[in-house]
């Protein structure tokens, strides 16, 4: 019973992670969406003030203020800059599939909103560091505690196999020798059985299962360390 609550515990936290999971992704194809719109928005202006500078250039080349190669300098900048425009436009319709895929929906039905980068704020603050229990309430933490704890079960499940099954029955009635006489006092009964199964001659079967099961949960005790290591060293990292 212990070993199947801690299984069930274990893929609700699984649960939990997926959800998180999925807010998270939404959130980043949302910041990398602002990201190509201020890219491509840059790039729109770098283009116009490309075209500008190319049309002075050349009005002074028709004055004979400039060399041809000067205008000739220009027009290859303004093309690179041109060349830069369609992928970014590519990348974003891209991240709108993305999006729309995130949030259960066909690419061809898309999303309502648009993302700009005027639209988010950083935090003013940051903090330094983050109590250890926070840490704690992570979805993967906690699916490692309840493997650990199913882990720990399995082994009680193998050591009693190797003890004598005990069993008890009890039977109450009432006896008597004419049908009038069935309820009267003193006709009552009451049986107490017990019964002790011991485990026959296994050849070690019994208590190999049992060292599997502790050398199981010393191997699902360090994935636990593991990942209780892997979350404070992502924490350290993000407020790094």
């Amino acid at each position: 019973i212990e070993a199947a609550d801690a299984l069930t515990e274990a893929q609700e936290f699984q649960r939990e992670a997926a959800y998180l999971t999925l807010a998270a992704n939404i959130a980043l194809a949302a910041v990398q969406e602002m990201s190509l719109r201020g890219q491509i928005s840059t790039t729109t202006r770098i283009i116009g003030s490309q075209t500008s500078l190319l049309d002075v250039l050349r009005k002074q080349h028709q004055a004979g203020q400039i060399a041809e190669p000067d205008v000739a300098a220009q027009e290859t900048a303004l093309a690179q800059a041109k060349m830069l425009l369609p992928g970014l436009q590519k990348q974003l319709e891209a991240q709108r599939h993305s999006l729309s895929v995130l949030t259960g929906r066909f690419p061809s039905q898309g999303v309502n909103a648009q993302f700009q980068m005027g639209s988010i704020a950083l935090p003013h603050t940051i903090p330094v560091s983050l109590p250890a229990d926070l840490i704690l309430q992570r979805p993967d933490v906690r699916v490692a505690q309840a493997n650990m704890r199913q882990a720990n079960a399995q082994i009680g499940v193998a050591l009693a196999n190797r003890l004598p099954q005990i069993t008890l029955t009890g039977n109450l009635g009432n006896s008597a020798v004419a049908m009038s006489q069935l309820f009267s006092p003193h006709t009552g009964l009451w049986m107490l059985a017990g019964n002790v199964l011991q485990p026959i001659f296994s050849a070690g079967t019994l208590l190999n299962k049992q060292i599997a099961a502790e050398e199981n949960f010393a191997q699902v005790e360090a994935q636990y360390r593991t990942v209780v290591l892997t979350a404070f060293q992502n924490v350290a990292d993000s407020l790094r």
